[in-house]
């Protein structure tokens, strides 16, 4: 998903009361700051997104690496992890996670996902829609159109094209899988030719879908490259079933099936 749908998809996203019209892109604030005694929300009129892009032509840098090297850190990662760990937290996900759960608590709610729902369906009511689904699909169609395109599937694949190319890659799906935890290491062969299961693969090799990128020790948790090889469907089949693979615990929950 690219940066632009992810942004779409959490527009509804937005803390109660008030929202204005940001007067460079006309789209709602998506972020509002505190609520004073009177009721309103003290916050710059540029939303945030606007703000944070207005800063980096401005500074010549993204925001978010602005913030970092003014924190003496070398990375927006290792800001962050700084952040975390002044708050007494060992990564940063687990400080968002507990802010989001507070945040949550706060409003009555006792999770953020049910408040984050709330808040999204309370959003597209405001907007004229019964659901937040229908408020979304309304915001993508839109800013499909705004980009010359008659649907968002078009415009999205669009981006995913252009992120690809931008990136070095002649497709989506090879751009992915450079990202992916364990795809990234996939060979263009099937490792078994040198008999490494008992037996030599002879399996012609004509597309890269044919190859699976197996885990030597049946844990599908551990994605060390020295635990990994590139095995045809065949063999993949034949090691998961004589190895009992399948029985590894926690292939539920990651949705692998057999």
């Amino acid at each position: 998903m690219t940066k632009l749908n992810i942004r779409v998809n959490k527009l509804a996203k937005l803390n109660i009361g008030p929202r204005p019209i940001c007067p460079v892109c006309n789209v709602k604030e998506r972020t509002i700051g505190k609520k004073k005694k009177d009721g309103t929300y003290s916050f710059q009129s540029m939303c945030t997104p606007c703000k944070h892009k207005h800063l980096e032509q401005k500074n010549g840098v993204k925001y978010a690496v602005r913030c970092a090297q003014n924190a003496g850190c070398n990375s927006i990662k290792e800001n962050n992890d700084r952040i975390a760990k002044e708050n007494g937290f060992s990564s940063h996900k687990s400080y968002t996670t507990q802010l989001n759960l507070q945040n949550a608590k706060e409003n009555g709610f006792s999770s953020y996902k049910a408040y984050a729902d709330h808040l999204n369906l309370q959003n597209a009511k405001e907007n004229g829609f019964k659901t937040y689904r229908a408020y979304r699909d309304h915001l993508n169609l839109q800013l499909a159109l705004d980009n010359g395109y008659s649907n968002y599937k078009g415009y999205n694949d669009a981006l995913k094209h252009q992120l690809a190319l931008d990136n070095g890659y002649s497709n989506y799906v090879d751009y992915a899988n450079s990202k992916h935890p364990y795809r990234k290491y996939r060979k263009t062969y099937c490792e078994n030719i040198d008999n490494r299961l008992g037996y030599v693969c002879t399996s012609t090799i004509t597309m890269i879908a044919q190859l699976d990128v197996d885990h030597i020790d049946g844990n599908a948790r551990n994605n060390k490259k020295e635990n990994l090889q590139t095995l045809c469907k065949c063999c993949h089949t034949h090691k998961t079933i004589t190895e009992k693979d399948y029985l590894t615990p926690g292939r539920k929950t990651l949705g692998i099936k057999y």
